[in-house]
């Protein structure tokens, strides 16, 4: 995937999106010879379809974007209650946030809000057992929080757990 990745950032997207759909077709073959329990435990297709999202949001194609962070989302989910450790989390908190700014685009404030708030709380959840390597991703949540909150005049729904992460910076 370094490949993919490559292509993103020197802007050809379209080639990146490509890219990256070959590689989820290669993931989902080989998802298929897992055994059943393994399968469901197995966040790789979650990650292509995050990446492939992530593609859309550059262009601004946000009802793209929301079809694929929905089904990453979903796939993660599924990984994590299946039992899968580690980078399932991460990839569920920023899929969770790729969809909450798809949603806040296309006018979906309320579901955008919720995704958003999932997201930092999952951030905070990373951050307390490793603060060096997800604090700034807590602050970057946090912030695109509280600014979709305010916007719409609903700062108290953020207060407490804004509060908690303070906190959180404090000790950290």
């Amino acid at each position: 995937l370094p490949i993919c990745t490559a292509l993103s950032g020197i802007g050809d997207e379209e080639s990146a999106r490509g890219a990256y759909e070959c590689a989820l077709q290669l993931r989902e073959r080989f998802q298929e010879t897992l055994p059943e329990e393994r399968r469901r435990q197995n966040p790789l297709v979650a990650a292509s379809l995050l990446n492939i999202g992530i593609t859309f949001i550059k262009s601004a194609q946000w009802g793209e974007v929301k079809s694929f962070m929905e089904s990453s989302v979903q796939a993660y989910r599924a990984a994590i209650e299946a039992g899968h450790r580690g980078g399932g989390r991460i990839g569920l908190m920023r899929a969770l946030a790729a969809l909450a700014l798809a949603q806040w685009a296309l006018g979906e404030r309320t579901e955008s809000i919720n995704n958003s708030r999932e997201a930092a709380e999952r951030a905070l959840m990373l951050a307390r057992s490793n603060p060096a390597a997800h604090s700034e991703e807590l602050g970057h949540h946090l912030m695109e929080l509280r600014s979709r909150v305010s916007s719409i005049g609903r700062i108290d729904d953020a207060l407490s757990f804004t509060e908690e992460a303070i906190a959180f910076f404090r000790i950290a």
